[in-house]
């Protein structure tokens, strides 16, 4: 069950790279609707994929492989966000905030996967 929780976060955060790679890059670009999509979230095939992997990761990986998808997604965020910043995408203040989040997301879990 561990693999299927992987395979389906890692599957998530392809589909937020493909996402990510085909949404277009002007001032009106939203980070909810790149994380989200615009269809109600139980509608939209991304968010049932990621609260399942959520919920599989959750009770069946060992903590330190938790925080080290957690590390993932926090670089995922941060090489985007950076992305966004230096190709002058979208409006600066939420890209900081989410840069902001990227970086303690990857501190904080970083931590946990390097210490324990």
């Amino acid at each position: 069950m561990k693999f299927i929780g992987i395979f389906l976060y890692v599957f998530w955060l392809l589909l937020l790279l493909f996402r990510y790679a085909n949404i277009p890059k002007k001032t009106s670009f939203s980070y909810k609707r790149l994380f989200f999509g615009s269809l109600s979230w139980y509608r939209n095939i991304r968010n049932l994929t990621l609260l399942i992997a959520l919920f599989i990761v959750e009770l069946f990986l060992p903590l330190k492989s938790l925080y080290l998808l957690f590390l993932i997604t926090g670089i995922v965020i941060i090489a985007i966000c950076i992305n966004n910043l230096r190709v002058r995408i979208g409006r600066p203040l939420p890209t900081m905030s989410v840069l902001l989040l990227g970086l303690v997301v990857s501190g904080i879990s970083g931590i946990f996967v390097f210490s324990l």
